[in-house]
């Protein structure tokens, strides 16, 4: 009894690692990569506002030398529910393509805590979609 309880154990396991999603199949001449997006408030209700300037500094300072591969910083409006109205605040988006086979959390965990510090912002959100990329 308890050798077959094994076995379905096992066979259980094994059905259960084969319907864990698959990289879908990228378009030739692209790569399944991961991506980070990360969102940077810059001034939200009555939050003094980070600077263009200032958030420059802050892109040179911490994203580049850390993604020395290149990213991307776009202006966003952000919105968000305080407890009874919709606030909107300016914000910065920078979307970096991850090297392949690197997850690169670590460096991404740096540069939102660098950003909440310096600004006093509580939360840097990040997403991290996989996208098939052409470099």
């Amino acid at each position: 009894m308890r050798a077959w309880l094994a076995l379905a154990a096992v066979g259980l396991l094994a059905a259960g690692c084969q319907t864990m999603p698959q990289a879908p199949a990228c378009p030739a001449g692209q790569d399944y990569l991961r991506t980070a997006q990360l969102f940077f408030a810059r001034r939200t209700g009555e939050e003094p506002r980070v600077s263009d300037d200032e958030f420059r500094r802050f892109v040179d300072q911490e994203l580049t030398p850390r993604f020395r591969d290149g990213l991307t910083v776009m202006d966003a409006a952000a919105w968000r529910t305080d407890p009874d109205k919709l606030v909107s605040g300016a914000a910065r988006v920078v979307v970096i393509v991850l090297p392949k086979g690197r997850v690169e959390v670590d460096k991404i965990d740096a540069v939102r805590a660098a950003y909440r510090t310096r600004f006093h912002r509580d939360s840097v959100v990040r997403i991290g979609p996989p996208a098939c990329v052409a470099l």
